[in-house]
C-alpha cells in the first residue's frame, strides 16, 4: 500500500511590509552618495595615473638636475643655465598660449578627430610663423650675451642650434598632449614624457662617466630627448587628430582672438620669469649665474603641483557646468593659497634639507633658500589661478595691462635701487615680482566673476 505525498501548500499571498517606505531625504542622500561614489570611481584611475606618471617625470627631472648640478663645474653649469633660460623664454614666445588654448577651445569636442585636427593645423600654422620671426632675433640676443660671458663663438653657435631644434619638437609635443588630455589618455602621455626624462638622466650619467659632460653635450642630449618625447606623444595622439591639408582661416582667427589678450602677458611673463639669470649673466660672473641657476632647481618642488593644475584641474574647469562653478572655484582658490603658505613656512623653518640637495659647492646659500621657495610658492599660486581663469576664458586687456604695469614697476625699482650683482638681491626681486603677479590674478578673478554673473555660459 502506497501513500501519496501530501499536496503542496498553496502559496501565501504577499504580506504588506511592516517597514515604512524610505523618506524623501533618505532617498536623496542615497542618490547623492551613489553619485559621489561613481565620480570617485571615474577619477580614481585618472588620479592614480597622474600621480605616478607626473611624480616619476618630476622625480627624474629633479634627480637629473641635482646630479648635473654636482657633476658640472660652475663655469659649465652657468652656460647650461643661460641656455635653459633662453629655451624657457623661447618656448613661451613661439607658442604665445596657442598650445594651451587648444584645451579651452576644443573643450567638450575632444572626441571629434576632425575638430581636433582643425585646431592642431591652425596651431601649426601659427607656430611656424612665430618660429621664423623669433629665431633670428633670438640668435642675436643669445650671441651678444655669450660674447659678454666670453664663450667661444663656435660653441655658442652650436648651443643655439641645439636649442632651436628642441623648440620645434616641443611644439609637436604641445599639439599632441592637448587631445591626449581631453580624452584622458594620461597613461600614453606620461609614457612619452617619462621616456624622454629617463633618456636625459641616463645620457647625463653616461656623459659624466666618459668625462664629456659639459654645457654643449647636455644641450644636445636635451634635443635628442625632446625628439623622443615628441615622437611618442604624436604616435599616441594620431588617432584623435584628423588634420586637414591646410588650416582654416576661420580657426586661425578664432585662436588669434582667444590668444590676443594673452600675448603681452605671455611675452612679459616669459621674460620676467628668467630675468634673474639674464641679469646675473649681464652684471655678474659665472659663479653668480651658477648660484641663481642652482637655486632655481628648488623651484621644481612646485612643478608637480603646477602640472596637477595643467593636467587635471584646468581641463576639469574647462568642462565644469555653470551651476557648480562658483563654489568649486572658491574651494580651489582657498586650497591653492593654503598649500603655498604651508610650503613656504616649512622652508623657513627647515631650510637645511633643501640646501643639502644643492651640494657642498652651494652650502653658503642658506639664507637665500627660504626666499627662493617663497618666490616659487607665489609663482605657483599665481600660475594655478591663471590656469583656471584661462580655462574659463577669463581673458581681459585691463588685467593684462595691470599685470604688466605692476611687475614692470617692481622690476624697474629693483634695477634702479638695488645691487643686482648679488644672488640674494636677485632672489628678492623674484619674490617681489611674483607677489605682483599674484595680485594681478585678483583683478582677473573680480572681472571674471562679474562676467560670470552677467553671462554664465562660456563663449566658444
Amino acid at each position: 500500500m502506497t501513500t501519496e505525498p501530501p499536496a503542496a501548500a498553496p502559496p501565501m499571498p504577499p504580506q504588506p511590509s511592516s517597514l515604512p517606505p524610505p523618506s524623501a531625504p533618505t532617498v536623496a542622500r542615497g542618490r547623492l552618495w551613489q553619485a559621489l561614489r561613481q565620480r570617485w570611481v571615474r577619477w580614481r584611475r585618472a588620479l592614480l595615473v597622474f600621480s605616478t606618471g607626473q611624480l616619476s617625470v618630476q622625480l627624474l627631472g629633479f634627480v637629473t638636475g641635482l646630479f648635473v648640478l654636482r657633476w658640472m663645474t660652475a663655469d659649465e653649469y652657468a652656460k647650461a643655465g643661460v641656455v635653459l633660460g633662453f629655451q624657457t623664454v623661447f618656448t613661451a614666445l613661439v607658442d604665445l598660449g596657442v598650445g594651451g588654448a587648444l584645451v579651452a577651445l576644443i573643450g567638450q569636442r575632444g572626441h571629434e578627430p576632425q575638430t581636433v585636427g582643425a585646431y592642431v593645423a591652425a596651431a601649426r600654422w601659427w607656430r611656424a610663423w612665430l618660429l621664423l620671426g623669433l629665431l633670428p632675433l633670438g640668435a642675436w640676443a643669445f650671441l651678444v650675451l655669450a660674447h659678454r660671458q666670453g664663450w667661444p663663438a663656435h660653441e655658442a653657435a652650436l648651443l643655439y642650434l641645439g636649442l632651436a631644434v628642441a623648440l620645434f619638437y616641443a611644439g609637436v609635443t604641445a599639439w599632441a598632449t592637448a587631445p591626449l588630455l581631453l580624452n584622458q589618455r594620461l597613461g600614453a602621455m606620461y609614457l612619452a614624457l617619462n621616456a624622454g626624462a629617463l633618456m636625459r638622466l641616463m645620457g647625463a650619467w653616461a656623459l659624466h662617466r666618459a668625462g664629456q659632460l659639459d654645457a654643449l653635450s647636455l644641450t644636445l642630449l636635451g634635443t635628442l630627448s625632446s625628439l623622443l618625447t615628441a615622437g611618442l606623444c604624436w604616435h599616441a595622439a594620431r588617432r584623435h587628430v584628423q588634420a586637414p591639408p591646410a588650416s582654416s582661416a576661420a580657426t586661425r582667427l578664432e585662436i588669434r582672438r582667444y590668444v590676443a589678450p594673452l600675448v603681452p602677458l605671455t611675452v612679459f611673463y616669459a621674460l620676467q620669469g628668467q630675468l634673474g639669470i639674464f641679469l646675473m649673466a649681464w652684471f655678474g660672473q659665472a659663479q653668480q649665474v651658477a648660484e641663481v641657476t642652482a637655486l632655481g632647481r628648488l623651484g621644481q618642488l612646485f612643478a608637480f603641483l603646477s602640472a596637477l593644475f595643467g593636467m587635471l584641474v584646468m581641463p576639469l574647469f574647462a568642462r565644469m557646468p555653470v551651476a557648480v562653478f562658483v563654489s568649486r572655484y572658491g574651494w580651489a582658490v582657498a586650497a591653492t593659497l593654503l598649500l603655498a603658505l604651508l610650503l613656504t613656512a616649512a622652508a623657513f623653518a627647515l631650510p637645511e634639507p633643501l640646501l643639502w640637495l644643492l651640494g657642498p659647492r652651494y652650502g653658503h646659500l642658506l639664507q637665500e633658500v627660504p626666499f627662493i621657495v617663497l618666490a616659487g610658492a607665489l609663482g605657483f599660486a599665481g600660475g594655478a589661478l591663471w590656469s583656471i581663469h584661462a580655462a574659463r576664458k577669463w581673458v581681459f586687456w585691463r588685467a593684462t595691462a595691470f599685470y604688466i604695469a605692476g611687475v614692470l614697476a617692481t622690476q624697474l625699482l629693483f634695477v634702479a635701487l638695488v645691487d643686482l650683482s648679488t644672488t640674494r638681491n636677485v632672489v628678492l626681486m623674484g619674490v617681489a615680482t611674483n607677489a605682483a603677479g599674484l595680485l594681478a590674478q585678483g583683478l582677473v578673478a573680480w572681472l571674471g566673476l562679474r562676467q560670470h554673473r552677467a553671462h554664465p555660459i562660456p563663449q566658444t
